[in-house]
């Protein structure tokens, strides 16, 4: 039980000291797990091979996530203790107010909090509240109904009684969680289901917090980005560590921010699923296996975490460049077959980074992101372009407000006065991009770039918002998916299902002739009315035993370097200079 004595004199600054001190812990931690992943593993790892390296690396990488293990329980002692010192600053608050309204009235609280006060004489009571005696010896005792001074201290008692027992259970609560913020010293084997476990602990303490931030999740991301800014720095800080999940994956939070947390809350969640252990779980791990291996190395322009977690298919979202910082930004919404897996850390997260490579030979105040904040349609050996996922428009509808507002977020945390902004669909992707346009809102970007697209859901380019010249087109000749057949095609049985979905369409229109695919007017028609810019037609299907083999290569300079410089010249403010090439 927490005495009057010890509330009144506690000093919560100390609190707030040692917080400090733990906090700075945190960052030498966390600067440190950095210099061992950009000084010691990246370089290692780009001029070493054999045994002895890749165990070298293997201790080095062991290394890094101790520090980042350090960085991170560091981190939620410091939270504590911040936490400790500013509830208990309230009930201290009414404490001394209680207090000090006792010592105006000049009534004596005693050290068990109950309050003595002057007796008011009976010829001093109001004359409406009397009643005479018969005889001045027969005067009724005074109590609390009719001594004003009785009501006025048990109020303050009360008020006293109150601000203790609050303070208790504040003391009570926080002596439990920081009890329990210990390693067991074990750094080879680091837990991190213990971890996630402290914070999740910890969040439950902060309840207003956490309530504060589940309500930021619906707000725009400006509003969320003037909140954010009103926060001090330590507080900023406070929020990050004991929700790195939350705020890395909220639009409205500065780039830089949302990276430190990600990266933070990815081996909490890695944990996870290494628990998990199915199917599903395992093949997540393993595109996050990827991501992490690919932050830790040099990367230049540098990488960053904007967005993880393991909802549906999985979600990530990663930019080569800072795109709080950078004048130009790409967005690109990744299409069929894309989740968070091995195939996407290894080859669609290139593709932003190549993206970001030619784009900065024409302007370096260039960012490239992935976006991977939707759920794909998925195929498979026994799916592919007739299952009801890629046929229909339902994961793009759905996709398509997330995204407009993390463009919206870009926006809002941008340094720069007009920042230009290109949204890039590739596959069904592009059907996402589309479905943005058609917001209530609108997509809030300047340029729109649609690649292998089957149709982006409207007929003509001009309905996608931002202007017909703004819409840029990359159509590979032998790219089936963007002769995806339309449903005229399919209930005829000229191409679809009944000729082999996405490379019966591309048969039928060769033989036929047809502008209209599975999701309006082919974006490379001349009817769609968008600027089409030269690709290579890339080899046929089928050729080499793989369905699809142009549909893949617009981003990559070695394989489509004419497409490649076309992207980069849109997304780096040169759309001028682009090499066109005639609608279908």
């Amino acid at each position: 039980m927490v005495t009057i004595d010890e509330l009144t004199r506690l000093d919560t600054s100390k609190f707030s000291t040692a917080a400090k001190s733990w906090g700075e812990i945190s960052r030498k931690a966390s600067a440190a797990r950095q210099r061992v992943d950009y000084e010691m593993v990246a370089a290692l790892s780009k001029r070493e091979k054999g045994e002895a390296a890749s165990a070298a690396l293997s201790d080095l990488r062991q290394l890094s996530q101790n520090y980042q293990y350090i960085h991170t329980e560091c981190g939620l002692v410091r939270t504590a203790l911040d936490g400790l010192a500013a509830d208990l600053a309230e009930p201290q608050r009414k404490l001394q107010q209680a207090l000090d309204h006792a010592e105006q009235l000049k009534f004596t609280v005693r050290s068990n909090g109950s309050v003595e006060f002057p007796r008011v004489s009976f010829d001093q009571l109001p004359a409406p509240a009397l009643q005479q005696p018969a005889h001045p010896d027969s005067a009724p005792p005074l109590t609390a109904a009719t001594d004003p001074n009785a009501a006025k201290a048990q109020e303050i008692a009360d008020r006293i009684a109150s601000a203790l027992r609050e303070a208790g259970e504040i003391d009570r609560r926080y002596a439990e969680e920081l009890g329990k913020l210990r390693t067991n010293g074990n750094l080879k084997n680091t837990d991190w289901a213990d971890v996630a476990r402290d914070l999740k602990s910890l969040q439950a303490v902060r309840g207003d917090s956490a309530k504060e931030l589940a309500e930021r999740k619906g707000k725009p991301p400006r509003e969320n980005a003037r909140w954010w800014g009103e926060k001090s720095k330590e507080e900023q800080e406070r929020l990050a560590s004991l929700f790195p999940g939350e705020i890395g994956n909220l639009d409205g939070i500065p780039a830089e921010t949302r990276d430190r947390a990600n990266r933070d809350y990815l081996p909490m969640l890695m944990d996870k699923l290494r628990e998990d252990g199915s199917d599903d779980a395992e093949t997540k791990l393993a595109g996050l296996r990827g991501l992490s291996e690919k932050l830790t190395a040099r990367n230049d322009p540098p990488l960053l975490l904007l967005g993880v977690g393991d909802e549906g298919h999985g979600r990530a979202i990663l930019s080569y460049g800072n795109p709080d910082t950078s004048k130009n930004v790409s967005a690109y919404v990744p299409g069929l077959g894309t989740r968070l897996d091995a195939d996407f850390a290894d080859g669609t997260v290139a593709r932003a980074q190549q993206t970001a490579s030619t784009a900065r030979r024409y302007n370096a105040s260039t960012a490239s992101v992935v976006w991977l904040g939707y759920d794909a349609p998925i195929t498979g050996t026994d799916q592919g372009w007739n299952n009801l996922d890629v046929m229909g428009e339902g994961r793009a509808k759905k996709g398509a407000p997330t995204y407009d507002r993390f463009l919206e977020s870009i926006r809002a945390t941008n340094g720069n006065e007009h920042p230009h902004v290109t949204a890039i669909g590739h596959s069904y992707g592009s059907l996402t991009v589309g479905k943005a346009s058609q917001e209530p809102s609108g997509i809030p970007a300047d340029d729109i770039i649609i690649l292998g697209s089957p149709g982006v859901g409207v007929d003509k380019a001009e309905d996608l918002g931002v202007g017909k010249e703004h819409v840029f087109v990359g159509a590979a000749d032998n790219d089936p998916v963007s002769w995806a057949p339309s449903k005229r095609d399919t209930i005829l049985g000229t191409g679809g299902v009944l000729m082999g979905g996405a490379l019966g369409g591309y048969v039928a229109t060769e033989l036929f002739g047809d502008d209209k695919n599975w999701f309006g007017t082919d974006p490379a028609s001349k009817e769609f009315g968008a600027q089409r810019f030269k690709v290579n037609d890339g080899p046929a299907p089928l050729i080499h035993g793989d369905f699809m083999p142009a549909h893949s290569r617009y981003f990559d300079p070695s394989r489509d370097p004419e497409s490649a410089k076309n992207i980069g010249l849109i997304v780096s403010g040169h759309s001028k200079e682009i090499t066109r090439m005639a609608p279908r």
